[in-house]
């Protein structure tokens, strides 16, 4: 086909045949950002070997395509495609991967450190497919969204959106019981806590074991950095939580 440049993108950390769909799906909405000129650059398709997904650019808009590359490479540019770049390798960080972007036939253009990045720029939200496993010590809401709350067993607790009331009536059952939620997490990084799951949208939840709920409230209390160290009478509380 003329008046086609051809760009590679390189991921080491899967294949096409490992990668999950919605995953590249993802890194792929995240590249046609970075590159801009989004109706002039196409999907060509997926190589073998690591992950290598083939860009088509257009002619008229290669020259633009390879500008915002550069302006990607620049530490101190505040750019849109900079700004790409960053959560791009930040999505790559995650995976435990590195990338890189080059002509199909010609020189790297662009290069993304992802695992072995070294400095710790804020980067997200990333949206990524989570589990977590804790103790369900809070669940209500008369919104459309419900939310919930799992303290795991170091004492971290973590925020759970809920976007049906069946859902809810479901996991209310089990309050004050393990649990193991899964969905949608919505994840940041920062210079001083590392990656941090800020939210995540559940799906599906399963029961882990059988635990009476006295068990289960001095496993919260024995967590630490847990508020519920800080109650004299836990039971108390929670049978005002429950009327509540």
């Amino acid at each position: 086909m003329d008046g086609i440049n051809k760009f590679l993108f390189r991921m080491d950390q899967f294949s096409k045949e490992t990668i999950p769909m919605s995953r590249l799906s993802e890194y792929m909405a995240q590249l046609s950002k970075l590159l801009g000129s989004q109706e002039k650059v196409h999907f060509g398709g997926l190589l073998k070997g690591s992950t290598i997904l083939r860009v088509c650019v257009e002619d008229e808009v290669e020259k633009c395509v390879v500008k915002r590359l550069q302006a990607a490479n620049s530490p101190g540019d505040d750019s849109d495609a900079r700004k790409h770049y960053i959560t791009l390798n930040g999505m790559l960080q995650f995976d435990k991967a590195v990338g890189t972007i080059r002509r199909e036939k010609g020189e790297s253009l662009l290069i993304f450190p992802g695992r072995k990045t070294v400095d710790l720029q804020p980067i997200g939200p990333i949206k990524q497919p989570s589990a977590v496993e804790g103790v369900l010590i809070r669940i209500g809401g008369k919104d459309s969204t419900i939310p919930a709350y799992i303290e795991s067993i170091d004492g971290i607790s973590y925020i759970l959106e809920l976007r049906s009331r069946e859902l809810a009536k479901k996991m209310s059952k089990h309050l004050f019981e393990n649990i193991r939620v899964s969905g949608e997490g919505q994840w940041e990084r920062k210079i001083e806590t590392g990656w941090t799951l800020k939210k995540l949208v559940v799906q599906d939840f399963e029961l882990l074991e059988e635990a009476s709920l006295l068990d289960s409230v001095a496993a919260l209390r024995m967590a630490p950095k847990s508020d519920w160290q800080k109650l004299d009478d836990p039971m108390s509380t929670w049978k005002d939580m429950r009327e509540s």
